[in-house]
């Protein structure tokens, strides 16, 4: 295979024009292609944050894996809730269910006065809002792990209720 100086040329003068392709643009594009051979056509939203998460965690250490999602809020225009001050929850009451040994429900008492019971997915979606990608497992390190992580916001968190039914 011979050198190709026009190629190389053209090259050179796209990239001091500002008009070559950058990395993340190959990247976006060859993603996109990959994603036009799924069958059926097209991916999910899910299957896509699935896939790249897959990507990030396998491919990244965590610091590195801070700086991507810093990146990607930035790109998307979404805020991150990572600071305690952000959050509007003054605290958070659990409820143990002896059903699957998990904490499923709890009680938020927001800083403006209003409580919210929050059931299931819905408790599910306020540890992901709040930054805490784990799910509550009768595992008792990952159920420590994730109280720590709602005190680390400044979230109070309390014991009130077990409902063994």
């Amino acid at each position: 295979m011979s050198f190709n100086v026009q190629k190389w040329n053209k090259q050179r003068y796209l990239a001091e024009a500002g008009l070559q392709e950058s990395i993340s643009q190959k990247a976006a594009i060859a993603i996109d292609k990959i994603l036009d051979k799924v069958d059926p056509p097209g991916i999910t939203p899910e299957d896509l944050g699935k896939a790249i998460a897959i990507i990030v965690k396998n491919g990244y250490q965590t610091e590195l894996q801070k700086r991507f999602m810093d990146v990607l809020h930035s790109e998307l225009g979404i805020k991150p809730l990572n600071e305690a001050e952000e959050s509007e929850i003054e605290s958070l009451d659990l409820v143990y269910t002896e059903r699957e040994g998990l904490f499923n429900r709890a009680r938020a008492a927001y800083k403006d006065g209003s409580k919210k019971d929050l059931f299931g997915a819905k408790f599910d979606d306020l540890l992901k809002d709040l930054g805490i990608n784990k799910e509550f497992a009768q595992d008792d390190t990952t159920d420590r792990d994730i109280i720590k992580s709602l005190r680390d916001k400044n979230i109070k968190v309390s014991f009130s209720e077990k409902d063994v039914s």
